[in-house]
């Protein structure tokens, strides 16, 4: 019971500090960045899409790095509880 009072503290510290920390920052406008590429670039992606399918492989690379942070938060806390347990 303790250590999970304790855990809970030290997160909503911990967000607490980040959220002031982004606070900090300047808002941008997102409307004012030049996010779409030159028409040059649009068609080569285009092109090397049909080959690579870009859209695919950002998922596989989303689920692969989900899998290795799950997996890097996972094993700490087991490694914590069985400590506290005494295994």
């Amino acid at each position: 019971m303790m250590l999970g009072n304790i855990v809970s503290a030290l997160i909503s510290g911990g967000v607490s500090l980040v959220s002031a920390l982004f606070s900090f920052l300047p808002e941008i406008d997102m409307a004012s960045l030049p996010l779409v590429p030159p028409k040059e670039v649009s068609d080569v992606l285009g092109f090397f899409n049909w080959f690579v399918p870009v859209a695919d492989l950002l998922t596989i690379f989303a689920l692969w790095v989900a899998a290795v942070l799950a997996i890097n938060i996972l094993l700490p806390l087991l490694r914590l509880v069985g400590s506290v347990k005494g295994e």
